[in-house]
């Protein structure tokens, strides 16, 4: 049987950052109680970095009798930031009795490798001669880490790689471990969309318009989203973002309705060459244009040559658009001639 129990106040002092107190006691069926009394005092210097001192004290016996052991810890630990994923620390640890850790001053510097593929690392030595180096790489459907480490005058060295394999929505893919639950990203077909977890970069649609997220939050709300302005000119969005809370382990598919449409501009004049009016409505296939200034229009929706109409207070035309270009997503038609007549049109 194993309890334990914990006590814990703390406080802030503005400019002097703050300071907390914690009482922890363990009871264990077959070993001595502990109870371990810890002091914390935090400091924070702007963009210079933190200071961190923590003091502990610790009492192990089978009852509370004089002949109990006891240690006393010191941790000084000073943290720079020196970019969101990088950062150094300095740190000065002792103490003496029975665990405790012995006198050694460590220096470090540390990059945790992004959300999604990429790299992180961690190298670190003592005056006491302990050393850790690590290196981690992140790729879409593995984790490697390579790492060589002296402790107390054991060395070690070792290489791990990860990975797992998900069936979801018809396909088999590899990825990362999967720690939590995962989902398929459909983005109609588009490739290179970047997708987004947390508002965090996460991966890019693949060729086929898909992206797998592999380690979302199980039973809880998971905002998956990608942003318009990375999608192509000729293509419209009605949501683009959703909320996903998959079982633990499991995955599902998370559509967003994108839709090709193609767009276009033109000049449209009348047939003395004068500009139809600003304000008058183009009508192409049951939608309505506005004309702005000097003629412009600005359509949606059209994939083919059509006829439309434009019509405004006292004056009405109609006029046909040719084709569009198949390889420009925004063409500009140049100046179209709206007739007044129902005769044929022609483009200039």
């Amino acid at each position: 049987m194993r309890q334990r129990s914990l006590l814990q106040t703390g406080m802030g002092l503005g400019r002097f950052g703050s300071l907390s107190l914690a009482y922890v006691r363990q009871t264990y069926r077959d070993s001595p109680v502990q109870q371990t009394l810890g002091l914390t005092h935090s400091i924070s210097f702007g963009r210079i970095g933190s200071l961190n001192l923590t003091l502990t004290r610790t009492r192990t016996a089978s009852d509370l009798s004089s002949s109990a052991q006891s240690s006393t810890s010191a941790y000084l630990i000073f943290v720079v930031a020196l970019s969101s994923r990088r950062a150094a620390t300095l740190a000065a640890v002792g103490g003496s009795g029975s665990g405790a850790p012995g006198n050694e001053v460590i220096a470090s510097l540390a990059q945790s490798p992004p959300v999604g593929p990429g790299s992180g690392y961690r190298l670190s030595a003592s005056t006491a001669g302990n050393y850790d180096a690590d290196w981690r790489r992140q790729f879409p459907s593995a984790d490697l880490e390579l790492e060589v480490a002296r402790n107390r005058g054991l060395e070690g060295r070792s290489a791990y790689l990860s990975g797992a394999m998900t069936f979801l929505d018809g396909q088999l893919n590899t990825t990362r471990s999967v720690n939590g639950s995962f989902a398929m990203v459909d983005v109609a077909g588009l490739a290179n969309v970047p997708v987004y977890v947390e508002n965090q970069l996460t991966t890019h649609t693949d060729a086929g318009g898909r992206a797998l997220l592999y380690n979302l939050r199980p039973y809880e709300a998971n905002r998956i989203s990608i942003t318009p302005e990375d999608l192509p000119l000729d293509t419209t969005i009605g949501a683009s973002s959703t909320i996903m809370a998959p079982p633990f382990r499991s995955g599902v598919i998370a559509r967003f309705p994108v839709e090709r449409v193609r767009s276009g501009t033109f000049r449209l004049v009348l047939d003395n060459g004068k500009p139809v009016p600003v304000g008058a409505v183009v009508t192409l296939r049951g939608t309505h244009f506005p004309v702005v200034l000097d003629g412009t229009v600005y359509v949606t929706g059209y994939d083919h040559g059509m006829s439309a109409q434009a019509s405004w207070a006292g004056g009405r035309c109609s006029f046909r658009l040719e084709p569009p270009p198949p390889d420009d997503p925004l063409p500009d038609m140049g100046t179209v001639v709206c007739h007044n007549s129902s005769d044929a049109v022609r483009t200039l």
